[in-house]
């Protein structure tokens, strides 16, 4: 049984990571997510909450403002994921 777990898990990331980025090209508008690349989606034990890792070009304050971007995005990518 462990195992279906795991490979559903696997495939919601898959699919969860493959919105998100579609979304950051498509839709999302906020500047500080301009060529931010969704690396990793980790989902929770329950798969109530998503951490995203992400990667981009750039040092360690590009890297808050894209955080802090995601931060104010996630509302807005909550509604879109459907």
């Amino acid at each position: 049984m462990q195992g279906n777990t795991v490979d559903r898990n696997s495939r919601l990331e898959g699919e969860i990571r493959s919105v998100l980025s579609d979304l950051l090209r498509f839709e999302v508008k906020d500047p500080r997510l301009v060529d931010v690349t969704v690396s990793t989606i980790r989902l929770s034990a329950d798969r109530s909450k998503a951490r995203v890792y992400f990667s981009l070009i750039g040092d360690e304050e590009r890297a808050r403002q894209a955080g802090d971007g995601f931060i104010a995005a996630a509302p807005f990518m909550r509604r879109q994921r459907g």
